[in-house]
């Protein structure tokens, strides 16, 4: 991982902000009823969009 080779800091809070991240798209999703709890929602582009949140802000 990318983040890792920067600090240890970068790795956990692009992990703790892809978790946010796909929480609140299926949250979005739910609330919307274009999901129910038993679709499936990739988790690589919020791992991909915390990763480069955090990149991006140091």
């Amino acid at each position: 991982m990318l983040r890792g080779w920067f600090s240890w800091s970068a790795l956990l809070v692009g992990m703790y902000a892809a978790f946010l991240l796909a929480g609140l798209t299926a949250a979005a999703l739910l609330v919307t009823r274009r999901a129910t709890q038993h679709t499936r929602i990739a988790f690589g582009p919020a791992l991909i969009a915390g990763a480069l949140l955090v990149l991006l802000g140091q």
